[in-house]
């Protein structure tokens, strides 16, 4: 008997020997020194979830597969936020996604949202000043309320105070229109600069007062053509006040059609502005007769007389063998008749220099 319980022991009389047979299972091998059936060893990848698992292995060779054990945590990917389980080579207590808005502060927010799908909407509007040039201008107003305050747009319609200039909203500033160039523009003068744009004086060769009855001006072009064809009817005035009816003419009674080169209203007294006054007698009938006498006032350019603000008075009878230049009543000269008018009170330059914002014009008052 060698003392183990796992041999079966035997004598042999005919050879007068003991022999221990070991009892051990299908697998092992008896260990006389232990008296053990120890496991027999077999090397192998013993991790059941690689793909090489060897499940007759006993003792792992380190030659198993690599193999994903991170669980998702990507909610939109789909279930998140679970444990690797080696047993059972899964993620378990995974969470079920949700999707939604999970933001309190949005429009659509959802509170059992549990996996943020950026599709919440916020209230962007902001409102404000939206105007770039106002002073209270806000940059991240999206919305105008009516509150920008006022500024100034205006800019430079002066030619002699320099370029003329026009508001631009882009830049919020004046911006050149016209590149101004001083000069005299007016094409009588001696001075006369084709390339200006903007009067700054003109120069005038001296004028001689034309013979009366006889249609000159210094080189202006009047004409009685040039008269009679001034097509823009502003007013037709009836009476006989003096002096432009009633002046030792055929009847008490005139009709007077006043006309200006500048359209039916003069606004703006510059220089080239031409105005008419025909005087017609009436007939029997009240109607407009026989053209009587033609008065004319032209404004010349700063210079050519102070005394009548630069503008020439001209009177032209229909019928130059009749001297309408005499006036009983005094209130025309001969002087004041006669073509270049450089006279003084009573005449029309004393008349007309009682008209109300110093240009000599009735009809604007």
């Amino acid at each position: 008997d060698d003392g183990c319980d796992l041999t079966t022991d035997s004598f042999d009389a005919a050879t007068c020997t003991v022999t221990n047979e070991p009892n051990c299972d299908s697998g092992t091998t008896f260990n006389a020194g232990t008296c053990n059936c120890d496991t027999d060893i077999i090397m192998g990848c013993t991790d059941t979830c690689a793909d090489n698992y060897d499940p007759t292995a006993n003792e792992d060779d380190g030659s198993c597969t690599p193999y994903d054990a991170t669980c998702n945590d990507d909610c939109i990917a789909g279930p998140f936020g679970g444990t690797w389980d080696a047993d059972s080579c899964s993620c378990i207590n995974e969470t079920t996604p949700v999707n939604g808005c999970t933001d309190a502060t949005a429009e659509n927010y959802n509170p059992d949202a549990n996996c943020e799908d950026n599709t919440c909407v916020f209230d962007t509007t902001v409102e404000g000043c939206t105007d770039p040039c106002a002073p209270n201008f806000n940059s991240e107003a999206n919305v105008d309320d009516d509150t920008c305050e006022a500024y100034d747009t205006t800019c430079n319609s002066d030619c002699t105070m320099g370029d003329i200039t026009v508001w631009d909203a882009a830049t919020c500033s004046c911006e050149i229109e016209t590149m101004v160039i001083l000069g005299c523009t007016d094409t009588a003068a001696i001075n006369y600069d084709s390339t200006a744009n903007c009067n700054s004086g003109c120069e005038f060769e001296s004028c001689v007062p034309p013979t009366p009855g006889v249609i000159e001006d210094c080189g202006f072009g009047l004409s009685q053509e040039r008269l009679d064809a001034i097509a823009t009817l502003v007013v037709s005035e009836t009476g006989g006040s003096f002096p432009h009816g009633g002046m030792n003419l055929t009847a008490d009674q005139t009709i007077r059609d006043i006309f200006s080169s500048d359209g039916n209203v003069v606004e703006e007294v510059n220089p080239g502005l031409l105005i008419t006054k025909h005087t017609y007698a009436v007939d029997e009938s009240g109607n407009r007769g026989d053209l009587l006498v033609t008065f004319a006032m032209f404004k010349h350019a700063q210079g050519y007389w102070a005394d009548s603000n630069d503008w020439e008075y001209i009177m032209i009878p229909a019928d130059p063998t009749v001297d309408y230049t005499i006036n009983p009543n005094g209130i025309l000269s001969n002087a004041a008749v006669s073509g270049n008018v450089h006279d003084t009170n009573p005449g029309c330059v004393g008349c007309h220099n009682g008209a109300g914002g110093g240009d000599q014009l009735f009809s604007n008052d």
